[in-house]
């Protein structure tokens, strides 16, 4: 609940809305990575000279979190490894782990396929309290639950975090201080309920499961990253008197 918000001047409000866009990047990058399977033009991009230079400035900067730092820097060397080879060769690769890694194809062949409902369950049996709590919380945003896969699989999660995001974006533009901060909150409530409890815990499972530089340093990145995220937003809504 809001107890007292207090006024946004235009470069607090600009500052806000920056770090908003900078978020919104994070969970684009994480929504794709986890949502399809790499195709040629995937690859093609990754393997672009403007993400090498991105790549190799993230992978050499200080960062808050070891884990990040470190996946980074797995990323930028699996990179440098694929330069050698063809696009297709590296799409298949990383179209093969992919399913192995994500689709939970059958049992012993790679991890449990990444769904709240799974890795939360309850004696083994996939949570629908879980899966309720979810549908809900894209009904009561007014998201449109006409998906492919489950709304608890990871990807569609972090699409959802990149969704709210953008929602953020737009107050902060607009500005619509209430508005963001009530998108804050969504956020907060979101990462805080779900995928903070069971996406770390999956990654971990992941990263042992693969020897692919690729899918290791994604699961580092995204462990570190929510760590990192959810301080963030727990000091942007304390710096607009949010009470949580």
């Amino acid at each position: 609940m809001i107890t007292k918000q207090k006024d946004f001047s235009a470069s607090q409000t600009q500052i806000s809305c920056e770090l908003a866009q900078a978020r919104l990047v994070v969970y684009q990058l994480l929504s794709s990575g986890y949502c399809q399977s790499p195709d040629i033009d995937t690859v093609r991009k990754l393997l672009s000279n403007q993400m090498i230079n991105l790549m190799m400035h993230l992978s050499t900067k200080k960062q808050t979190n070891n884990q990040v730092s470190e996946g980074l820097k797995l990323i930028n060397e699996f990179v440098q490894q694929s330069l050698k080879l063809e696009l297709n060769e590296v799409q298949t690769l990383l179209a093969v782990e992919y399913t192995k890694l994500l689709r939970g194809l059958k049992p012993g062949y790679g991890p449990q396929p990444p769904y709240e409902s799974i890795y939360r369950s309850i004696n083994k049996q996939p949570s629908q309290k879980i899966l309720r709590e979810i549908r809900s919380f894209y009904t009561q945003l007014g998201v449109s639950l006409t998906l492919k896969d489950q709304p608890d699989f990871i990807g569609l999660e972090f699409d959802l975090m990149r969704y709210l995001i953008e929602k953020e974006v737009e107050a902060w533009e607009k500005n619509q201080v209430d508005e963001a901060v009530r998108s804050l909150q969504t956020q907060w409530e979101f990462l805080n309920k779900h995928l903070a409890c069971w996406v770390p815990e999956f990654c971990k499972i992941m990263y042992d499961h693969t020897c692919e530089k690729y899918y290791k340093g994604l699961a580092l990145i995204t462990i570190g990253y929510i760590a990192d995220d959810l301080l963030q937003l727990k000091n942007e809504l304390e710096s607009a008197k949010f009470s949580f």
